[in-house]
């Protein structure tokens, strides 16, 4: 496959008159409109080698991540100008020039070539958000698009498809991107047992909203209309749980025959696996209670323990060299409910090209309109949370990204953006700034300011670095999404009250049976483990649960990277010790789509599982038990098992 080629000619900024594409400012249309933060501090450009000289490079402290790899130097400089390997800290980008070939881990681990030209003499500048007198674009559900929104969009993929193989707005080019960073193209300098990797931990989110805004404008550059938006496969209502039509017409640019045929009618089932026998597409007389099950689990990723902790729905922290000889993924709930929709989408057979393959899946046009509704998916996380930043640490806020822009210029994007205290008077909350406490960056709207994020420190009073969001907030990427209502709201009480009905009719014949602890030693998962798993305390108070959330820790999944896995976890209270025979109360769910982060374990693979529980304790009424029984029920593939536990973990600040 040919790679990009590179914009070496330097471009200005596009707020610059001397940039032959600079915008002239435009009267917006309507009120959907965000006047930004002003853009007050940039990242550094320059770099001082040792004799004091600069030169033109990247933030050492940067995951670079996204076309063309990772960049920068994994060093720090200590006292006397030594320079000393960097251990910790956000994850550091690789040796350029020592790109390897990458692994189709579905293809029995077909190495694959994945690697970027070498941008060594590439200019590289600091993205800019865009202008604030632009129009913030609606993103609409895919099924909803009038006929010139379709019309226009197909357009614009047709052209992306028909431009040069080389250039870097080209649909393959743009397609290999995912392919760089999900299967194992860089390793971590001075880590070679650590692929860099955007999966299975925090980045995962950040790095993929980053990937379809910069998708979007291109689009919209290629075809000469700035106001296109994207679609988003809206799955989390009932009439989305189809593949958009608009995706299914053969003739259409839209299209890609490499999916699984069976599933162009069908209703989306969210308890779909695809080994070993395929699940059965859900018969109309089934749609409602499959729906009514889709909804609950999207339910599930906005429970009071995900929302006071982002790292159950973001995925764990990674940092540089982490776990350097076992590597362990740490996926959020929100991934791991995605894996679901690359499975429904992609072939049965492996290698399952190409939504059901991350080498392949941006391939497919539908993996964007998917990913839109995992970062709308986002947005009503952040939204549900006060828009309170999810991971108060610089090893998430200075992590940052490296993309082609709509200018075919290379662009280097941090999650968040540094100002200054005294530039950021004005959009500053001075009563929240007295004497230490939390900063409150504020944006406007129509005039009316709201929180967007906040950063916790301590004030000093002097000018010092301070938070701005960037990528946190959706309107200052210039685009939101069409509201849409949430009918999955509410209904996890509604199945648990239906339950809880037959429960009683059924009663007097209910047969109890034994259930003993986990063990100390690993159990493979395929049929049903259940353990009475101890809690670590029972009737917590209101306090208790504000500080600490409860929390069930699937520990040392173990198994083959090449095969999918998936298991669903249930939660029921115990009767002196015993078991009902209904599983209980849905919790969450394990789903991993292959993929490496170690070369030398590509025949082992390691994963952690995380789900609050403290609102599902209190909906089946366990508060005063000492301990619960959980069920592991064994969906796709088979793993092993380590060990089962509940834990009390602090809230986020």
């Amino acid at each position: 496959m040919p790679f990009p080629l590179l914009a070496t000619t330097p471009i200005s900024s596009p707020l610059s008159p001397k940039n032959p594409l600079h915008r002239q400012p435009t009267k917006s249309p309507n009120n959907t409109h965000l006047l930004r933060l002003p853009n007050t501090i940039s990242c550094e450009q320059k770099q001082v080698n040792n004799d004091g000289s600069s030169h033109q490079g990247i933030d050492r402290r940067n995951v670079l991540l996204g076309l063309g790899g990772l960049y920068g130097a994994a060093t720090t400089t200590m006292a006397g100008g030594k320079v000393a390997n960097a251990e910790g800290g956000p994850v550091q980008p690789p040796d350029i020039s020592m790109c390897i070939l990458a692994t189709d881990s579905q293809a029995d681990n077909e190495p694959v070539n994945c690697c970027p030209p070498n941008y060594s003499t590439t200019n590289i500048i600091d993205f800019e958000l865009p202008p604030s007198y632009e129009p913030v674009n609606q993103r609409k559900p895919a099924h909803k698009l009038s006929p010139r929104e379709i019309e226009r969009y197909k357009a614009a993929i047709a052209k992306m498809k028909q431009l040069d193989p080389k250039d870097p707005w080209n649909f393959m080019q743009q397609a290999t991107i995912h392919c760089t960073f999900c299967n194992g193209a860089f390793f971590q300098v001075n880590y070679p047992d650590k692929l860099l990797q955007v999966h299975g931990n925090w980045l995962f989110l950040p790095w993929h909203r980053y990937y379809l805004y910069f998708w979007e404008r291109i689009l919209g550059k290629i075809i000469g209309d700035p106001t296109l938006a994207i679609p988003y496969w809206n799955w989390d209502t009932a009439d989305g749980m189809f593949i958009p039509s608009i995706y299914l017409d053969d003739k259409s640019s839209l299209y890609n025959d490499n999916r699984n045929h069976d599933h162009y009618k069908a209703l989306m089932d969210f308890n779909y696996s695809n080994r070993p026998t395929p699940t059965p597409n859900p018969r109309p007389d089934e749609y409602d209670k499959v729906i009514k099950s889709n909804y609950d689990k999207v339910e599930k990723l906005f429970t009071k323990d995900q929302l006071a902790k982002a790292s159950l729905f973001m995925g764990q922290p990674i940092v540089a060299g982490e776990e350097n000889k076992t590597i362990t993924e740490n996926a959020g709930a929100l991934e791991i409910l995605h894996n679901l929709a690359h499975q429904w989408v992609g072939p049965v057979a492996k290698p399952n090209h190409d939504m059901g393959n991350f080498y392949t899946a941006a391939r497919d046009t539908l993996f964007f309109a998917h990913h839109a509704n995992v970062d709308r998916m986002w947005d009503i996380y952040r939204k549900k949370r006060g828009c309170k930043v999810e991971f108060n640490q610089p090893d998430f806020l200075e992590a940052s990204f490296l993309f082609y822009d709509e200018n075919r210029q290379l662009v280097r994007c941090k999650v968040v953006k540094l100002g200054t205290v005294s530039v950021l008077a004005e959009i500053i909350d001075s009563r929240k700034c007295a004497a230490g406490g939390r900063l409150r960056i504020m944006c406007r709207r129509n005039e009316k300011s709201t929180y967007v994020g906040h950063h916790r420190r301590e004030w000093s009073g002097k000018d010092e670095n301070e938070v701005v969001s960037d990528s946190l907030n959706a309107e200052k990427l210039g685009y939101t999404y069409a509201p849409e209502v949430s009918p999955w709201e509410g209904i996890s009480r509604r199945i648990r009250k239906d339950k809880t009905g037959k429960k009683q009719e059924a009663k007097k014949q209910v047969q109890l049976v034994p259930v003993s602890e986990f063990g100390t030693q690993p159990r493979p998962l395929d049929d049903p483990i259940r353990a009475l798993v101890p809690r670590p305390k029972k009737n917590r108070s209101k306090q208790e649960k504000e500080d600490e959330i409860e929390v069930l820790v699937v520990n040392n999944i173990q198994f083959e990277p090449g095969t999918n896995i998936q298991f669903d976890v249930y939660i029921s209270k115990p009767v002196e010790g015993l078991a009902t025979p209904d599983y209980g109360e849905y919790a969450g769910r394990f789903s991993r789509i292959p993929h490496i982060h170690n070369k030398k374990s590509q025949h082992t693979g390691k994963a952690r599982l995380e789900i609050g529980i403290t609102e599902l304790v209190e909906n089946i009424d366990a508060e005063s038990s000492e301990s619960l029984v959980v069920t592991l029920v064994h969906k796709t593939g088979y793993p092993s098992i380590g060990g089962v536990s509940i834990e009390l973990q602090e809230i986020d600040d």
